[in-house]
């Protein structure tokens, strides 16, 4: 009977011990995910989808860039996407501000503010003015490059550029 009640004990013990090591390596592991929680970017597939299983070339400047970088308008945001060319008509900031994509057109890159196209339908060339864009606003700007006419139709031949703006509490 001694034997069995030792068998139990080292039982309960070695229990004891895997449930301590399995809760150490539970905290790691969340401690670890909460570190390098992976980058969703939602403008390539219309869903939060994880930055390593995008096929496009993704560039995201994030609220923190703009803070570091001090940008003072959109438009400078983007001159540093590669790619990109930004053209100000008439020189400084609050002109018309254009963009362009991988040497497409203007009116073949797909401007979107929080899911909303600013392309403007009414004006004949469909070009986007960023200079009414306020840099404060905006929380995060993810340039899709390259073709997304499947998703966002003919307007997105050269580039997608989502500006997501800053969410009340």
């Amino acid at each position: 009977m001694s034997g069995l009640s030792s068998i139990r004990c080292f039982n309960t013990r070695l229990q004891r011990q895997l449930l301590t090591v399995a809760c150490s390596v539970a905290l790691l592991g969340t401690a670890t995910a909460a570190e390098s929680d992976p980058e969703f970017i939602v403008t390539a597939t219309r869903l939060p989808t994880p930055a390593d299983r995008i096929g496009s070339s993704v560039v995201v400047i994030t609220a923190e860039d703009i803070d570091r970088h001090k940008y003072r308008s959109v438009a400078d945001a983007l001159q540093t996407v590669p790619s990109l060319g930004i053209v100000r008509s008439g020189g400084g900031v609050g002109k018309l501000t254009n963009v362009f994509s991988r040497g497409a057109e203007s009116n073949h890159t797909l401007v979107l503010l929080d899911g909303i196209e600013l392309n403007d339908p009414s004006n004949t060339d469909g070009q986007i003015d960023l200079s009414h864009i306020y840099i404060n606003d905006v929380d995060r700007i993810e340039v899709i490059l390259g073709p997304q006419s499947t998703l966002y139709g003919s307007d997105a031949i050269g580039a997608v550029i989502q500006i997501f703006t800053r969410q009340g509490t």
